[in-house]
């Protein structure tokens, strides 16, 4: 499939998942963790790929961008890529979603 053009993904992983108890990133599904499924459903599209995070994680399959909000929100995580992002177009997706298709994305 196709390169999306002058945009960035950019994969939000920054939240505390209270309600889950646990890193909703980290769930395994078929012997990989969400965020890495996700990533190798997005990455491909993309010519730049970060992950947002609130505090810096190991093992990212790709950069990391940092937000520096004092609020726990979604919205520091966005706005932290847009600011880090330089490309025409951020395009921003759950790190917790392995099903979405490059359909979609398209």
């Amino acid at each position: 499939m196709a390169m999306i053009e002058d945009c960035t993904a950019v994969l939000l992983a920054g939240g505390k998942s209270k309600r889950m108890g646990q890193d909703k990133t980290t769930l395994m599904l078929d012997g990989r963790s969400l965020l890495q499924h996700t990533f190798s459903r997005v990455s491909p599209l993309f010519s730049e790929t970060f992950v947002s995070v609130h505090d810096a994680k190991e093992d990212m399959p790709c950069a990391q961008i940092l937000d520096q909000a004092t609020t726990e929100s979604p919205m520091a995580g966005i706005a932290a890529a847009l600011q880090a992002c330089t490309s025409a177009w951020v395009l921003i997706v759950a790190a917790d979603m392995p099903f979405v298709s490059a359909d979609l994305l398209h």
